[in-house]
């Protein structure tokens, strides 16, 4: 009788089951073996064009193995900045979700609808620095802010040098009290608790001026990104949600929009706008501080 390989034994999970335990959080080894298998298999068997046609499942995966067994995170961001199998580009930018294009359009339409006083702009964990670049034309100024120096160091490459990059906490920045008419982000809040929501508020509040804005976007798709519409596609989305932390968030830490909402009125800024992009996928808030 032949032996069973490693890949005859892995568990039989359907994409839809996985989607369902990534959005909860619940995803054990099994699962993410699971995942696996079919990412492997999905490769095998299909030809699909998509954004990850080109990224071969076995280096999603040893990617993976890598971040899942790195407690630091700042230790799991440097290894998502290190070169993919596509040419030139680190796994940061392949990771979609990190920095989706579509949120960066919507801030960037958004800001054509709100006022005109943009003169200078600050982008709270700008990563490598998509949205400051794609802002740069609308600001006097833009500088953009995020812990991790190896993706500052891609930022500072890839951008002008009219964009100043600085390495800080986004609950601690260090820049000037009331100094920016603008601060965004890509949906930095998702991997944070409620804790940290109110720390970033108060931050956000306090590099304002009276009359500023802080304008972020959410998925209204859920947990999951449209980008795991393919197993490789999820498993790039749970390597995302390992990396930043989020899946590792408790239900007590798991926060509502509510929440975000409140955390603002607390410290004098309050809501005044929402946008969707075309296909109602994404949606981008702005609160004002009066």
């Amino acid at each position: 009788m032949t032996e069973p390989t490693s890949e005859d034994k892995a568990p039989q999970y359907s994409l839809p089951d996985l989607k369902d335990l990534a959005s909860n959080g619940d995803l054990n080894e099994e699962a993410w073996q699971g995942l696996y298998h079919l990412a492997r298999e999905e490769e095998i068997q299909t030809n699909e064009a998509s954004s990850l046609s080109d990224i071969p499942a076995s280096a999603l995966i040893e990617l993976a193995e890598k971040v899942r067994g790195e407690p630091d995170p700042i230790k799991r961001y440097e290894l998502v900045s290190s070169l993919s199998p596509r040419e030139g580009v680190i796994w940061f930018d392949v990771l979609e979700t990190f920095s989706d294009k579509s949120s960066r359009d919507l801030i960037y339409d958004s800001l054509f609808l709100s006022a005109d006083d943009r003169r200078r702009i600050v982008d709270l964990g700008t990563g490598t620095g998509n949205l400051a670049i794609a802002l740069e034309d609308l600001a006097d100024e833009v500088i953009g802010v995020d812990r991790v120096d190896k993706l500052l160091e891609v930022a500072r490459l890839q951008s002008p040098d009219t964009i100043k990059y600085h390495q800080a906490e986004v609950f601690s920045t260090g820049l000037a009290e009331a100094s920016f008419d603008l601060a965004v982000s890509l949906g930095l809040e998702s991997s944070f608790t409620k804790v940290q929501i109110a720390a970033l508020t108060q931050e956000v509040s306090r590099l304002l001026r009276n009359g500023g804005s802080y304008i972020t976007t959410f998925n209204t798709l859920g947990d999951i990104s449209e980008f795991a519409s393919t197993a490789k596609g999820l498993l790039a989305d749970c390597i995302v949600d390992t990396v930043s932390g989020k899946s590792a968030l408790s239900n007590e830490d798991k926060w509502e929009y509510s929440d975000l909402e409140s955390a603002f009125e607390l410290v004098g800024m309050s809501l005044i706008e929402s946008y969707e992009n075309e296909d109602g996928s994404m949606i981008a808030v702005e609160f004002v501080k009066s």
